[in-house]
Parts: structure tokens; sequence; C-alpha cells
């Protein structure tokens, strides 16, 4: 394993002197400090997300190709009609999900301390660690995060220790996205994976007073800290009476990241995550362009000795998700979302997966892509499969700036959209707030503007 720069051992000790934090200050992780809910995305988030859709085209792994014919027309099941090419007219794949894990850390005390949702962006590609303060409160929805009784919502804390189980749905609520993998860790599973690396080396910014694994007291000093493995889950736990979030967010940022960094310096990265499911995660994020964020939100004053509250920021929340979560799926029951086939109606990708990104932003659920029945579609082409998707169709014509919305029946009961990219999209067209998109409404021409 190659060194990982001049560490240095302490759990009482201060060897060295601390950073300078600017109050509410997220971690540096080398792009300076930025206040928490306005940091802008990183450069290589936006290429990597440029980098994502483009694979989408072009990556086979990401793509499970059913053809058009002999999923949509039962009639045509014949394996020659089978559309194999995706530069050729009338071939369409599923669009495999970004896979995410839900990292819910609870100290010895059963105590949810630390939220962390990690997206790689692919094999070899990097990704990103989110984290969010455990003090978040939550929605309600279907009877998660209900109100504690005095009129406010519960944290995720407070509800991790009504619930475990109930803690991903809230977060999946919080987010909008489906969380199917959920890893729920203690300190020795920290240990476990930290263990391979030796030590997470760290400039710890405040003196901390805590217990460890065994509930024996245990300081960590201002300093620089090398954080043995089984240091890792106490220091992440570990608060100052009525210190602020988004002071803690700083610290366990600093840990994410030097965990990540130490497992990308590996020799053989492949062994630095340990055997969790969580470790798996790492490697693959650390193996590649990598970082570390955090939610979008704010804090409330702190009452009494009690921690501050922390409120997301709803309307900077779903534009940094679909950030790092490029290909998403919808919270269950969060009627917001739409499946959508986006299909190349002019023979320019590139100009349809830019589509793609603009109807991302208006909870449209990309879950077929390909090609339309011909490249010759000047307008955009909206098609709802059921009177309930028909606004949602509206909002999409609009975000495209303009186009024809239509009904058509789909057989397939895979999406309940179906949007077709046509010469007139431009991808970095801008419309003026007091210019509505042309929409219109009309019946499909057979053989036209069916969509397939």
């Amino acid at each position: 394993m190659k060194a990982p720069g001049a560490p240095t051992t302490s759990r009482t000790r201060s060897q060295a002197a601390s950073i300078a934090r600017p109050p509410g200050a997220v971690a540096d992780s080398g792009r300076g400090a930025q206040p928490i809910g306005s940091q802008p995305a990183s450069v290589w988030r936006r290429i990597g997300f440029a980098g994502a859709w483009l694979a989408l085209a072009l990556s086979v792994p990401i793509l499970a190709v059913i053809g058009m014919r002999s999923v949509l027309d039962v009639q045509a099941t014949a394996p020659e009609r089978q559309q194999v090419d995706p530069t050729a007219v009338d071939f369409q794949a599923l669009v495999t999900p970004t896979p995410t894990l839900l990292v819910l850390y609870q100290d010895g005390a059963g105590t949810l301390a630390s939220v962390a949702l990690m997206v790689p962006a692919g094999v070899g590609s990097g990704g990103t660690v989110l984290l969010l303060p455990a003090s978040t409160e939550v929605p309600s929805l279907a009877g998660v995060g209900a109100g504690s009784g005095d009129g406010r919502l519960l944290t995720l804390a407070e509800l991790h220790a009504m619930d475990p189980n109930a803690t991903g749905k809230a977060v999946e609520a919080l987010l909008g996205i489906s969380l199917p993998q959920v890893a729920l860790i203690d300190g020795a599973a920290w240990a476990e994976t930290v263990a391979p690396i030796g030590a997470v080396v760290i400039d710890s910014p405040d003196r901390l007073e805590t217990t460890d694994a065994a509930g024996q007291p245990v300081v960590y000093e201002a300093s620089r800290l090398a954080l043995r493995p089984e240091d890792v889950g106490p220091y992440l736990g570990a608060s100052r009476s009525g210190e602020s979030p988004e002071a803690k967010l700083f610290r366990q940022d600093l840990v994410w990241t030097a965990w990540l960094d130490a497992l990308a310096q590996m020799d053989d990265p492949g062994v630095g995550g340990g055997s969790r499911l969580f470790g798996s995660f790492g490697h693959d994020i650390a193996n590649g362009i990598h970082d570390v964020t955090v939610v979008a939100g704010q804090a409330s004053p702190a009452e009494g000795d009690g921690m501050a509250r922390f409120q997301v920021l709803p309307g900077q929340l779903h534009a940094q998700v679909l950030d790092l979560v490029q290909f998403p799926v919808g919270a269950p029951g969060d009627d917001r979302w739409a499946r959508v086939r986006l299909l190349d109606g002019r023979g320019d990708q590139a100009a349809t997966l830019a589509a793609g990104r603009v109807i991302a932003n208006e909870w449209a659920q990309l879950t077929v892509f390909g090609t339309a029945d011909s490249f010759d579609h000047v307008a955009n082409l909206v098609q709802f499969h059921g009177d309930e998707y028909r606004d949602h169709g509206e909002r999409l014509a609009q975000a495209l700036g303009g186009g024809v919305l239509v009904f058509a029946e789909d057989p397939t009961d895979v999406v309940d959209l179906t949007v077709v990219v046509g010469a007139d999209f431009e991808s970095d067209f801008s419309t003026p707030d007091d210019v509505v998109p042309r929409i219109i409404t009309s019946v499909p021409e057979s053989g036209t503007d069916d969509g397939g």
C-alpha cells in the first residue's frame, strides 16, 4: 500500500495545528470551503453527467436490448424483426437505473449518527458520496416522518429511534428517488472496511469527547489525526453540545474524503474496501475522480441544549439529485414522476440526450431509450399513454420548447409517456418568461407519429 502521507496516531494528544473552518462551511476536499446548500457542482460532475448520458447510447452494459417490434407489436414476434443496431430506426433499449447505496451509520447506543448516499458513476469512473445530517427533517408521506405531536416534523435520527426500518423510506421520500439498497452499519463495520488501509488521516478542526465501542471515554484533539479502524465510527458519531449540523457534516466530509483518497492509493484497490457492500461501493467510487458533497439545505437555530434541526431546500434538491443520480427511479408513491420512452427522431443522439436532460428536470424517469420510426421528425412529439399523463406530457413539451401533444395507446405498459425529439429542439435554446412554447394537440397520423 502506498503511504498516505505523514499520519500521526493519537487519541488524546494534539500533534499538529488545527485547520481553520469558517462557520457553516463544508469540507474543502481541495475545492475550497463553500457554504452549505450553495456549493456549485464541480466541473468533473458536470462532465461526468454528460458522459453518463453519452454512455446511454454507446455503452452496452447499461442497455438491455429489447427490439421494439418484438415488444410493442405483439404480432411481430419473429427474431429477424428485432432491431439491435442503436443507430438504426426502430431501436429501443431498457435503461438500467443508476446504482445507489444508502449507508446509515448508528453508534453503539443505536442512535443514527451519519447518513450517506453512495453513487458510483460507473466502473473505473469514480462517483460521489452525498452526506445528509441525521438532524434532517423528513416529510410526512404514507405515514413516514409523521409529526412528533408538537407540530414539528421528525428528524431522521428521531424517526430512526422509533423505527430503524423506516429511515430508508424517509430518505427516499426526501430525495424523491427509489433507494433499493440500504446498508445499516455500526462501528465494527467501519472498522472492518478501514482495516485494509490501516488508518484514515484527517485534520480534525474540533476537540471531541465521546466514547468508543466498548463504552470507554475517548478524546479526539483538534489536530492531524490518524484514525484507526476502531476510531472511525466513534469519530463520525461524535458531536459537541449545541453545534450546527454543518459543523458535524464538515468532519464527516473529512473522513469520507480521506477514506476514498486512501482507497484510491491502494496498490491493490480491489481489497481496500473490505468485504462489506459499502466497502465495495467505496472501491468503485474511489477508482476514478471522486467527490464528497452535502445535501442542499439550511439549519434552524438550536433550542436550549438541543441540536439544531436541518431543512433541505426543495428548489435546489431535485437538480442536485439529478446531478448525482443520472438515471433515477421515482420513489414509491411519488406521483411527480412519469416513466418516459425517449426516441431520437432526427438522427442526432447528442441532441436527443440533451433533450433527455431537459425533461429529467420535469420529473421524467427515463425508462426506454432508442430511435423513432424515422429520422425525419421536425416537431417534437410527446405522446401520453393515459389521460392522467396529459398534463405531465404538456409540461415536457413546454420544457422542450414546444411540440405536438397527442394521445397514443401503448401495449407494453412499460412507459407512461413517449417523447420523440425532432429537428425543432435546440439544446441551447432559451425561452423568455413571457413566451409560452407552442404545443399542438392533434391526432397522430398512422405510420408517422406513432413514436415507434
